[in-house]
């Protein structure tokens, strides 16, 4: 894992050292992580998040609980799809017919 990191230290040091408007954007973002890291967290107004959340536009309900995301893609492949094996071939993944 070291020598991955150090290999890409030296790509980023050889890119800098090629395209100083980078190097110093780099830099400028440095110093802007430095100056956020330096500052006090303030605690915002208690009803600021009440007050932000009345603001907002009533929304629509959710749908009745499902499927989502990779599950729901699956839900709807998985009836148009079965392994198929073809002489010597690996298996593949063949849509059925009709």
């Amino acid at each position: 894992m070291a020598n991955s990191n150090e290999h890409q230290r030296a790509e980023l040091a050889s890119h800098l050292l090629a395209n100083r408007s980078r190097a110093r954007l780099r830099d400028g973002l440095k110093d802007v992580c430095a100056a956020l890291e330096g500052m006090v967290a303030a605690e915002p107004p208690q009803q600021l998040r009440a007050s932000i959340l009345a603001a907002l536009p009533a929304m629509a309900a959710r749908p009745a609980a499902g499927p989502t995301g990779r599950a729901l893609v699956r839900s709807r492949l998985a009836p148009r799809r079965r392994i198929c094996r073809s002489g010597s071939s690996p298996e593949l993944f063949c849509t059925r017919p009709g």
